[in-house]
């Protein structure tokens, strides 16, 4: 227990020494800079808290200047590359666009080009273009389109031929299976025999059909008044003949020299002459 007076210099003995456990400051306060009237050991703060403020900007537009004027050069120089190129290889000839479509649309051209390529692969394409190979290539190029649209035509026309041959074909097997079952149901109904025309199944044996006299009609049929098919055996027992004998064929061909035809068995198919 501390004595009255101890502390504040009472009592006996006089004023006391601290103690050794008490806080001690361990460094000396740092002084609080007047910027108008610096001491001598405010400067070199004022020197270091100004010194960003300085080089920053200056540094951020160093720094703009560096990268923003050789894109923009770069941009330029693949645009003029871009715009020979199109011009040598001819592409508004190629377009067939009216000149002033092309002024229009030339632009995208230059942009796709300038964009896709760069300033290397463009000056490449140009000297390969200026090369004699790259002129015969540019000359000749033409002549070889031209061959190939030629021959790819004549495959399309190919094509067309034979999906409209295949959708006769289905049509000719149709019509000739609605015939043969309405000739088997005319047997049935007349003790097996085949009637004498294809006339006879019109009406009583055709009821379903939109237009039954249309299904004697063969899309090869020069003549679209007349049937276009033919009984082979009319009259005959259908019990007497073989599976494979024919009832009804057409008359016409198709272009690919078939018949369809209609069998006792009930098949039908596009048949050659024999």
């Amino acid at each position: 227990m501390e004595r009255p007076g101890q502390r504040d210099g009472g009592g006996l003995g006089g004023p006391q020494p601290p103690s050794p456990h008490e806080a001690r400051p361990t460094s000396r306060p740092r002084p609080i800079c007047d910027w108008q009237n610096l001491p001598v050991g405010c400067q070199d703060v004022r020197r270091r808290s100004r010194a960003p403020m300085k080089n920053i900007p200056l540094i951020a537009v160093l720094a703009s200047v560096a990268v923003t004027f050789p894109v923009r050069a770069d941009d330029a120089r693949r645009t003029a590359l871009a715009e020979e190129l199109i011009s040598i290889m001819r592409l508004e000839g190629q377009t067939n666009a009216p000149k002033d479509v092309w002024q229009k649309i030339k632009p995208d051209f230059v942009k796709a080009y300038s964009e896709v390529y760069t300033e290397e692969e463009l000056s490449g394409i140009i000297a390969f273009y200026n090369s004699p190979v790259g002129q015969a290539l540019l000359t000749k190029g033409a002549e070889v389109a031209k061959r190939v649209l030629q021959t790819q035509s004549k495959a399309f026309q190919e094509m067309a031929q034979k999906s409209q041959a295949e959708h006769f074909d289905s049509q000719c097997l149709r019509r000739i299976n609605s015939l043969g079952n309405a000739i088997r149901l005319y047997a049935g109904d007349h003790g097996g025999a085949l009637p004498k025309t294809v006339t006879e199944t019109i009406g009583s044996y055709l009821p379903d059909l939109p237009n039954e006299r249309e299904e004697l009609v063969s899309p090869f049929a020069l003549d679209a008044n007349s049937s276009s098919y033919e009984l082979v055996n009319p009259g005959a027992k259908l019990s007497e003949l073989q599976p494979d004998a024919i009832l009804i064929r057409c008359k016409f061909k198709s272009p690919a020299g078939r018949r369809s035809i209609y069998r006792a068995n009930g098949k039908t198919e596009m048949a050659e002459d024999k």
